[in-house]
């Protein structure tokens, strides 16, 4: 399992990802008292941060850690899966420790990640640039602690000057630190849209920066039926677009790669509707 499997880049592979539970708006005191010993595993942090330049460039880190507790944990988290697509730029993991009970430390071999063919290439080789890093992680047991952070640079981007950029929350189980960062240079303008969880704003070091915080205390349960959206559209998102007709050109423009992964592409036209 992979945080990034739940992130959705749209400046670096236009990803999306289902969510089958409910998200939690704003943290809680339960998150103090409630027991989540018997689920599989607790996500304790998972940092996103995300910094675009006017050209249309950007560095994504993402920060994790969590608490494995059980064998199907260990399945689900002992082997680090990062996407992306290598037209557009590179991918790396890095820091991956697993932390002992009794404070012991073990730490991955880097140069033992794995640069793949992404699994789709193998039924559609239309799609030949998109790959995949693989981590296995190195002595993960139920009851340790795991570690890692991964690295999305964008180098090429899909339109040159322009960026846009959704995300949806990780909701696959208990999440006890949840937060999201997206800087922008500041005076550009950019379209931002969270009908879930409001951003704080604020100016830092020349940049605009939008901040989520949240949570996600529901328990996990692998038999109910995945709950329909209120609200349609990804948890957050961002835009410099400030023409629609502008975006819808430039898509069409840059052919295979402009609907790639997107669930609802009229969110790319629609992020605010009550524009």
């Amino acid at each position: 399992m992979s945080i990034s499997q739940w992130l959705v880049p749209l400046a670096t592979l236009l990803f999306t990802f289902p969510f089958p539970s409910s998200l939690s708006a704003q943290t809680s005191p339960e998150s103090e008292v409630r027991d989540y010993s018997k689920e599989p595993y607790v996500v304790e942090r998972v940092i996103n941060k995300i910094k675009f330049e006017n050209d249309g460039t950007c560095v994504q880190d993402t920060e994790v850690r969590v608490r494995v507790q059980s064998p199907s944990g260990v399945q689900g988290w002992g082997l680090i899966r990062l996407p992306y697509a290598s037209s557009l730029g590179d991918a790396e993991i890095s820091n991956v420790k697993v932390t002992k009970a009794d404070g012991t430390a073990v730490t991955t071999p880097l140069e033992n990640i794995q640069d793949l063919p992404a699994q789709i290439t193998v039924a559609a080789p239309f799609y030949s640039d998109l790959k995949e890093k693989e981590l296995a992680v190195k002595g993960l047991d139920s009851g340790d602690i795991l570690e890692y952070q991964e690295t999305i640079r964008v180098r090429s981007p899909l339109i040159p000057g322009q960026f846009w950029f959704d995300h949806n929350f990780f909701k696959q189980g208990i999440v006890l630190n949840n937060e999201l960062q997206i800087s922008v240079p500041h005076g550009r303008y950019v379209k931002v849209r969270s009908p879930k969880v409001s951003p704080s704003e604020r100016e830092e070091n020349g940049y605009d920066v939008y901040a989520w915080k949240t949570e996600n205390l529901e328990l996990a349960s692998f038999g109910d039926k995945p709950q329909k959206k209120n609200t349609p559209g990804p948890d957050s998102s961002a835009a410099a677009f400030a023409d629609v007709g502008d975006i819808k050109r430039r898509l069409v423009s840059v052919g295979r790669y402009a609907l790639r992964g997107v669930s609802h592409p009229q969110e790319l036209f629609t992020l605010d509707p009550e524009a």
